[in-house]
């Protein structure tokens, strides 16, 4: 899963998302078939702040980090849903 969200990272910063709240929304819809729900973004949303200032990125630099968007991949491989095979 690391190589996955590595090149999911890499494909996302080339997208021209305009916030953060949409690149997270194109991240669900393609990894989930479905939106977040308002917590769900609300809480990548704080990610995306944590992991830039973990790395000492200034708010400017978020949307073309490919670090940040490489862990909110993982987070998102992560969550139950993504994981849970019936």
């Amino acid at each position: 899963m690391l190589q996955q969200a590595e090149v999911w990272a890499k494909e996302l910063v080339e997208r021209p998302d305009e916030s953060v709240a949409a690149r997270v929304d194109h991240m669900f819809v393609k990894a989930l078939n479905r939106p977040p729900s308002k917590e769900e973004q609300e809480r990548f949303g704080r990610f995306v702040g944590q992991i830039a200032k973990v790395h000492q990125l200034p708010a400017a630099e978020q949307m073309s980090s490919r670090t940040v968007w490489q862990a909110v991949a993982q987070a998102l491989f992560n969550v139950q849903e993504f994981v849970y095979t019936p």
